[in-house]
């Protein structure tokens, strides 16, 4: 499985998402093989939804 999470920052505490979600996953039986870490740009996220979908 190859997932990808992206930390967050909340009234100035940096919140390590990506950290306890691996944590989470090998307490559960999955293994980590191999971490890519990379800057994703900020994404421009809309402010409304398509009421159809």
């Amino acid at each position: 499985m190859c997932r990808h999470w992206r930390d967050t920052e909340f009234q100035g505490v940096k919140i390590k998402n990506a950290e306890v979600f691996q944590e989470q996953f090998e307490n559960i039986g999955f293994k980590t093989h191999n971490i890519i870490k990379r800057e994703i740009p900020s994404k421009m996220l809309p402010s409304t939804r398509d009421p159809e979908t």
